[in-house]
C-alpha cells in the first residue's frame, strides 16, 4: 500500500516538532476548553455565514476532496466557502477538523491550483498538524490571558512571562514554517504540476489573478538569493518572526524537493491520482 507519510520525512520538520513538544503543556485542559467552548462558538457562524461543499454544491471541489482523502485513507473533511476579498484557506476544529476557503480563491484559482491548495490543507489533517496547531494557539491565548489578569500578572513583574511568551512564539512559528513546506510538497505531489504550485503560492501573496499571470516566476525566485544573503541579527530575527515562510523560499523548497531522485520517483508513482484529479476541470 502506498503510504505517503512513510515516504516523505523532512528532518527539519521533525526537529522543529520535537522542540515545540517540549513546551506543549496542559493538553487535556486546553483541549477540553477548546471543544466545549471555543469550537462551539465557531459553529453557528460557520454554518450560518458560509456554504458547505457537497456533491451538488461545488461538485468539482467535492470530487477533488474525496479523491485526495481516499488516497491518504482518511475521512474526507468538510469544506466551507466563505465570503472574502482575499485569497486564503485554513483548517479549524478539533473533534472533526474542517477546511475553510474564501470565495475569491474558488473563483480565481485554476483547477490545478485548487488541487494544490486542497491537498496542502488535507495533508495537515492527515499528518495531525491541526492538533499541534490548536494546542499551540491555546497556549498562546493562555499566556496572553495571564498577562492581562490582575493578580496573575505579578508573574510578569520582571518580564519573565513576556520572555517566555516570545520564545514560545518563535518556536511555534519555526514549526509552522516547516509544516507549510511539508504541506506545499503534498500539494505539489497531488497537483502534479510545479507551475500550479508556484502560481498558487504567488497568488496567495499578491492577491491578484491578473498581476500573478504577468509575473515571471524565474525572476521572482531570484528574491530567494537576496533573502539568503541577508546578514545580521535584525534580518535573522525578522525571518524567525514569520509564521509562514517567504514566497520565494517556499518555491525554492519545492524545486529542491523535485531535484532529489527519490522524490522524483514518488512524484511519478502518484501519476494515476494526478491524472484523476486533473480530469476534473
Amino acid at each position: 500500500m502506498f503510504i505517503l507519510k512513510d515516504k516523505i520525512k523532512r528532518e527539519s520538520e521533525i526537529e522543529s516538532r520535537n522542540l515545540l513538544r517540549k513546551f506543549l503543556v496542559a493538553k487535556d485542559i486546553l483541549f477540553q476548553h477548546f471543544t466545549q467552548i471555543s469550537e462551539n462558538v465557531l459553529l453557528p457562524d460557520l454554518y450560518g455565514k458560509t456554504v458547505l461543499v457537497t456533491e451538488s454544491t461545488f461538485p468539482k471541489i467535492h470530487q477533488k476532496r474525496k479523491i485526495i482523502s481516499n488516497f491518504l485513507n482518511i475521512p474526507a473533511p468538510d469544506i466551507f466557502i466563505y465570503e472574502n476579498f482575499y485569497y486564503g484557506s485554513d483548517i479549524n476544529g478539533l473533534r472533526k477538523p474542517w477546511i475553510e476557503i474564501s470565495s475569491k480563491t474558488i473563483n480565481d484559482f485554476s483547477s490545478g491550483e485548487i488541487t494544490f491548495l486542497l491537498a496542502k490543507q488535507i495533508s495537515h489533517i492527515y499528518l495531525n498538524h491541526f492538533i499541534t496547531k490548536i494546542h499551540s494557539e491555546q497556549i498562546q491565548k493562555s499566556l496572553s490571558f495571564i498577562e492581562q489578569t490582575p493578580g496573575l500578572n505579578l508573574v510578569n513583574l520582571f518580564g519573565t512571562m513576556d520572555t517566555y511568551e516570545k520564545a514560545f512564539q518563535l518556536i511555534y512559528y519555526n514549526w509552522n514554517r516547516e509544516i507549510t513546506h511539508t504541506g506545499d510538497i503534498y500539494g505539489l505531489l497531488f497537483s502534479g504540476s510545479l507551475k500550479s504550485a508556484n502560481n498558487c503560492i504567488i497568488k496567495l501573496i499578491i492577491n491578484d489573478k491578473e498581476l500573478s499571470e504577468k509575473l515571471e516566476v524565474h525572476e521572482y525566485i531570484k528574491q530567494h538569493k537576496y533573502l539568503s544573503s541577508l546578514k545580521g541579527i535584525i534580518s535573522f530575527y525578522t525571518k524567525l518572526d514569520e509564521a509562514v515562510p517567504y514566497g520565494p523560499i517556499r518555491i525554492a523548497e519545492l524545486i529542491k524537493f523535485l531535484v532529489n531522485s527519490e522524490n522524483k520517483k514518488i512524484f511519478q508513482d502518484m501519476k494515476q491520482v494526478q491524472e484523476e484529479l486533473n480530469e476534473i476541470q
